[in-house]
């Protein structure tokens, strides 16, 4: 494993560890105040974009941005309802809550649609033209706020997180998830697509303005160059350096045609 591989590991399971740490203070002190905004909100944010800054990569850095919120958002830390701190609150009243959420998973947007933009400007295609990265992100964002699914099932396992054994379960199952779907979106963005164009420039064939070249026609172009600069000596009647050249000096000119 190189070092740069092992400072990229190092980094993410960083941040992981401070996101987890602030998570669990959360859930033990369960006392929403200046401390635990600090603790709580900052942190991860500010030391975990830090740590995952390490590696130098504005893909990773968006994707940590975009799933972060969906730590933030519901318990234990419970950011939906920070307008109305120390009390947390779910229907009454309502427009704080609303208005948080709007704020959250417009942040999640944002930073969703610049970690794939930046991830597509590897393979060199707008992710536009891709249905199927549109369709991954679609499924992360789901995942990730998956507490809000109109299910009854959903709802009820919502409607019991006062109980930790029914909430952590599902939570941690559904942010795994929404993180695996975040690399597959951001993996797809990234890759080169097989039907792209093939340029050759310079060698005047058919290439050149944009069109797919026969893998033969495209081996041709390149070794067309090549064979005249091999040719060359004997052309110029110069002393034959090889046997190959030497066989064809004994040949004589080609004919035309021939």
């Amino acid at each position: 494993m190189s070092r740069a591989t092992t400072y990229g590991v190092l980094s993410i399971l960083g941040a992981a560890t401070v996101v987890i740490a602030a998570v669990a203070y959360a859930e033990i002190v369960y006392t929403y105040d200046l401390t635990t905004l600090i603790v709580s909100v900052i942190t991860p944010l500010a030391l975990g974009s830090f740590l995952i800054n390490l590696r130098r990569s504005r893909v990773m850095l968006y994707a940590y941005l975009a799933f972060i919120w969906a730590v933030l958002d519901d318990r234990p830390i419970f950011f939906d309802s920070f307008l109305t701190w120390p009390e947390v609150t779910r229907f009454h009243p309502f427009l704080p809550r609303l208005f948080m959420n709007i704020v959250i998973h417009g942040l999640t947007l944002v930073f969703l649609y610049l970690s794939v933009r930046e991830a597509s400007k590897l393979s060199k295609t707008s992710f536009w033209r891709s249905p199927l990265v549109l369709v991954l992100a679609a499924i992360f964002l789901v995942l990730a706020y998956a507490q809000n699914i109109p299910l009854s099932i959903v709802q009820d396992v919502v409607q019991a997180g006062s109980n930790p054994a029914s909430w952590y379960p599902f939570d941690l199952i559904t942010k795994l998830l929404a993180l695996l779907f975040l690399y597959v979106t951001l993996s797809e963005a990234a890759r080169p697509k097989r039907n792209s164009q093939s340029r050759i420039i310079g060698y005047g064939e058919p290439g050149i303005s944009g069109q797919q070249l026969p893998r033969r026609q495209e081996a041709s172009a390149f070794q067309r160059p090549i064979r005249r600069l091999r040719s060359a000596p004997c052309q110029r009647g110069r002393r034959p350096k090889d046997a190959a050249c030497s066989a064809r000096a004994r040949r004589g000119p080609a004919a035309p045609g021939g």
